[in-house]
């Protein structure tokens, strides 16, 4: 075992030292962005287990609405983050840095953002963890 006395530190030296080119973002305000037409949802939505689809190619989904249900331990359910039409169920380019494809559920936005009927909580700790 090597003594802290007798250990010796090495200090970093150079790294990435980018321009900021902050001057870039600071001159304009911030603005909403339009809703794209068509959304790409991956059922994988972290290391864990996909979620598993509850709805069809076809079907008119509301904002809101659960998409897809959480299907094992680690998971994560999926709701449809604005209005329209489910257009498809499959492979596509996932946001990883492998390039990956991976199950997604493809929506056509209708612009309308209706929401589903929502089931406000007084307050959350009352419910059950399941």
């Amino acid at each position: 075992m090597i003594a802290s006395s007798e250990r010796k530190i090495w200090p970093l030296v150079g790294g990435v030292h980018p321009e900021e080119n902050k001057h870039q973002s600071t001159g304009c305000p911030i603005s909403v962005l339009p809703l794209p037409a068509t959304l790409v949802l991956p059922l994988l939505q972290h290391a864990g287990t996909p979620a598993d689809p509850v709805i069809s190619v076809g079907d008119k989904v509301l904002k809101g609405q659960m998409i897809a249900k959480a299907s094992g331990f680690v998971s994560a359910a999926l709701h449809a983050p604005t209005s329209g039409i489910i257009t498809a169920i499959e492979n596509r380019p996932i946001p990883h840095a492998s390039g990956f494809y991976d199950l997604c559920i493809v929506m056509e936005a209708d612009g309308l953002e209706q929401w589903c009927e929502l089931a406000p909580v007084a307050d959350y700790r009352q419910l059950s963890p399941c």
